[in-house]
């Protein structure tokens, strides 16, 4: 069963569901609903941050038990490849921040010159890169389960997030309008946009989606409910 959440911010929502279910954040499955509002501007509590938890049976979590990460060292790992890849690329960005939220690493390239700023593309391939890297050095000093990481730059990736999910809204409430079932009109997408719709889609009652084909050259449709699950 999945529960809604809400707070000040996406770790105060976290805090409060998993305190509210008596469980520790690795016993649990949390996506991220809204962020809410952020940045200087932002005013405090008008649009609170969402997330669901759902909580994994208990095989899962004990599939899940072992030891940690050691997210400090890997941290420091990821901006030392990701700066070496970069630089070998003529990008030096300004900065790379990074942080940990549900158990993975987002890091975010930060270039206040938008002329060097690596595209969409870059930024996934270069994830796939770190991913691969930081996983492994695990024996020389990131010990503990793989590390997960979310790689975005000035914001980009999560501009995109956000829009592919209100259009995932969008078209998931026309298809539990006249039951029509819908292809994503923008052709394949890489896995993690099409997870950033499957969850979209769950938002919306009466309706499923599916990706469809191998690798990621995988399109996903939504329809009502009664087909097959997602793939």
């Amino acid at each position: 069963m999945k529960y809604e959440f809400r707070g000040r911010t996406v770790r105060d929502a976290i805090a409060k569901g998993l305190k509210k279910l008596s469980l520790v954040e690795e016993d649990v499955d949390i996506t991220i609903l809204d962020e809410g509002l952020r940045g200087l501007f932002s005013i405090e509590g008008k649009q609170q941050a969402r997330v669901m938890i759902e909580p994994k049976s208990r095989a899962e979590r004990a599939d899940d038990r072992g030891e940690p990460p050691d997210y400090a060292r890997a941290q420091r790992l990821l901006k030392e490849y990701a700066l070496e890849i970069l630089a070998g690329m003529n990008i030096i960005p300004d900065t790379i921040n990074t942080s940990i939220l549900t158990g993975r690493i987002y890091a975010n390239i930060i270039c206040c010159d938008p002329e060097i700023a690596p595209g969409e593309e870059t930024i996934h391939a270069l994830e796939t890169i770190l991913f691969e890297l930081l996983n492994k050095t695990r024996a020389r000093g990131v010990a503990g389960a793989a590390v997960k990481i979310h790689l975005d730059c000035n914001f980009v990736i999560r501009q995109k997030e956000d829009a592919l999910r209100e259009e995932a809204i969008g078209i998931a409430r026309l298809v539990a309008a006249d039951g029509k079932p819908r292809q994503w009109p923008g052709g394949h997408l890489v896995f993690n946009y099409r997870k950033v719709i499957h969850d979209a889609v769950r938002e919306v009652g009466g309706v499923s989606s599916r990706s469809n084909g191998r690798g990621d050259e995988k399109v996903v449709e939504i329809f009502r409910h009664g087909a097959e699950k997602n793939k």
